[in-house]
C-alpha cells in the first residue's frame, strides 16, 4: 500500500519558483503589503494631511477689471482700439461725434468775447461815474458766467475722447462706430494686466483655522504640473450668498440648511511668468500648520 501525499501548507510549500505555490504565497504577500500600504497612505492623508491642509478647487484668479463709460450722450464716431489689444492708462480708446459741440464752442466764445468787452468799457465808465457800480457788477457777473460756460464747453470737449483708466487689455468692447450711447453705459471692459489674486471659496466650517499669512499651494488647470506658491491676504467679510444679486430668502418657510461658502482672497507668489487671466480655474491648498508671516 503506497504512502498518502504529503500535503504542504502555503508557509510550508517548497520555496521554489517551479511550485505553483510559491507564485501564490508571493501574490498574497504582495497583495497584503499593497493593501497595508494603501491603508496606511490614505490614514495619514486623513489624520494628518487631511486635517492640517485645507483644499478647494472652487476657486479663480481675479484681477481688476475696469468697465469704461462716457460721461455724455453722442454718436460713436471712431472705435481706436479692438479686443484683444494692450493699452496704457490715458490712451485714447474711442472718440464721439463733436459737431454739436464745436457749434457750441463757437457759440460760447463769442458770447465770452462780448462779456470781455462789456466789462472793459464798464470798468471805464464807471471810473468816469457814467454808471452805477451795481451795473458794473452785473457786467463783471456777466464775464464771470461766460468764462464758467466756455470752461463747461471745453469738458464737454474733452469727454467727447474716451480714454483708457488704466493699463491693460481691452476684454470687450460693446460699441459700433455709429452707434448712439447713453451716459453711464458700458463702452469697452479694460482688464488690468499688473496684479493678480485668487479668490477661493472655502466652507464656512474651515474658515476657523484659515488666518492671513498662511502658506498656500497653487495649481493652475491651464498650467498642469506647475505648482505655484501663495498667501492668504484675508478673509472677505461675508459669504458669497449675501452679495449675491438675488440673495435666498429663507423666511418662506422652505428652508434647506446649505453648508455656505466664503471667499479668501490669496496672493500669488512673484506674478509668475506664465499668462494669467482672470476666471482661470484653480486649486488652493491653505497650509493651518505652517506658521503664518504676517
Amino acid at each position: 500500500m503506497s504512502e498518502p501525499a504529503k500535503i504542504f501548507s502555503i508557509s510550508e510549500a517548497p520555496v521554489s519558483p517551479s511550485n505553483p505555490q510559491f507564485w501564490t504565497q508571493l501574490l498574497v504577500v504582495a497583495l497584503g503589503s499593497f493593501v497595508l500600504g494603501l491603508a496606511s497612505y490614505l490614514s495619514y492623508r486623513w489624520f494628518v494631511v487631511a486635517q492640517s491642509h485645507l483644499e478647494t478647487n472652487n476657486a479663480y484668479i481675479e484681477s481688476d477689471v475696469f468697465h469704461v463709460q462716457s460721461r455724455m450722450m453722442g454718436f460713436t464716431k471712431d472705435i481706436l482700439v479692438e479686443e484683444g489689444q494692450a493699452v496704457k492708462k490715458g490712451d485714447t480708446l474711442l472718440r464721439l461725434d463733436d459737431t454739436e459741440v464745436l457749434v457750441e464752442q463757437s457759440f460760447k466764445a463769442a458770447k465770452l468775447k462780448k462779456a470781455t468787452a462789456d466789462f472793459s468799457r464798464g470798468r471805464l465808465l464807471v471810473k468816469a461815474k457814467l454808471i452805477s457800480v451795481s451795473d458794473f457788477e452785473l457786467l463783471e457777473a456777466s464775464l464771470a458766467a461766460a468764462v464758467a460756460d466756455e470752461n463747461a464747453t471745453k469738458l464737454k470737449m474733452k469727454y467727447t475722447q474716451i480714454v483708457s483708466p488704466t493699463n491693460g487689455v481691452i476684454a470687450k468692447a460693446y460699441v459700433k462706430s455709429g452707434q448712439f450711447i447713453q451716459p453711464g453705459q458700458n463702452i469697452m471692459t479694460v482688464v488690468a494686466g499688473e496684479k493678480y489674486w485668487i479668490k477661493a471659496n472655502y466652507k464656512e466650517t474651515q474658515i476657523e483655522k484659515i488666518q492671513v499669512g498662511q502658506p498656500v499651494k497653487i495649481e493652475i488647470d491651464a498650467y498642469p504640473g506647475h505648482e505655484f506658491s501663495g498667501r492668504v491676504e484675508g478673509v472677505y467679510p461675508s459669504s458669497g450668498a449675501v452679495t449675491s444679486l438675488l440673495p435666498a430668502e429663507n423666511s418662506t418657510g422652505n428652508f434647506t440648511k446649505v453648508v455656505q461658502r466664503v471667499s479668501v482672497k490669496i496672493s500669488i507668489a512673484g506674478q509668475p511668468k506664465y499668462e494669467l487671466r482672470p476666471g482661470m480655474s484653480v486649486v488652493t491648498v491653505i497650509d493651518t500648520v505652517a506658521e503664518s508671516e504676517k
